[in-house]
């Protein structure tokens, strides 16, 4: 299990940096793409909040069987 969430965790970890990257590097002016800018900061969080969420449930999990 506690292998499981760290694999979960790390892809859901790289989505966010990846998500947060091309809404940084792509970035488009809020006022002319207000939708683009709030979509992608919307997975930016979700995703980073289930990286963070799968990491604290691997380290209270008990050792791999």
């Amino acid at each position: 299990m506690r292998t499981y969430l760290a694999v979960t965790g790390t892809l859901f970890g790289l989505l966010a940096v990846m998500h947060a990257y091309m809404l940084v590097h792509d970035m488009r002016s809020p006022a002319t793409d207000r939708w683009d800018t709030l979509f992608m900061g919307l997975i930016v969080v979700v995703t980073g909040g289930l990286a963070l969420w799968a990491w604290r449930i691997g380290r209270r999990a008990g050792p791999t069987a």
